[in-house]
């Protein structure tokens, strides 16, 4: 599966290329072929050009072991990779004046610990938060959790790794 972050990125960088005339089928015939290629599994596909779906498509296996195949519903960890589209929204939404990097993340989730309220959504882009981190202890309790809401439950239960702004961290973050 290393390959599949270039396959990935390739699409990502060669979309805004597409011409008026290319077809689904010439981009259908191209992802067969490198899943085939570069033996991957299975993957979602949404191409659009100028606001229109050119193609959308499901591809292959989620789930080896079961024979799962790839639908619309099937969910992808794509753990890191998300960070920098995170980012890149909050950078579009301050940029529309909807929020400001330096707001504190309680504006957008009130319940966090009071260690918490200082943090910034910057602080969280750039790994200055002093989050703890689901890495830091190979037996961790973070590891049985199966959501989102699970995972930052748990998460919010343990202490800062450093004051907000201090250090750097990379680290499971929101961002």
């Amino acid at each position: 599966m290393p390959r599949l972050l270039p396959f990935t990125l390739l699409l990502v960088l060669i979309s805004p290329q597409l011409s008026a005339q290319t077809s689904a089928s010439v981009i259908d015939d191209y992802i067969r072929s490198d899943m085939s290629r570069y033996r991957i599994p299975g993957l979602a596909l949404l191409v659009a050009k100028n606001h229109h779906t050119v193609l959308a498509a499901n591809y292959g296996t989620a789930n080896l072991e079961d024979n799962v195949p790839v639908t619309d519903h099937t969910s992808f960890e794509i753990a890191s990779m998300s960070k920098q589209f995170t980012d890149a929204a909050i950078l579009l939404l301050a940029q529309s004046g909807k929020l400001s990097i330096s707001d504190s993340i309680s504006k957008f989730f009130p319940d966090v610990p009071p260690s918490w309220q200082s943090i910034s959504l910057l602080q969280l882009m750039n790994h200055t938060a002093g989050l703890g981190d689901d890495w830091d202890e190979p037996d961790s309790f973070f590891y049985s959790k199966t959501t989102s809401a699970e995972f930052l439950d748990a998460l919010k239960a343990t202490s800062l790794k450093f004051t907000p702004g201090t250090q750097f961290s990379y680290g499971c973050g929101p961002s």
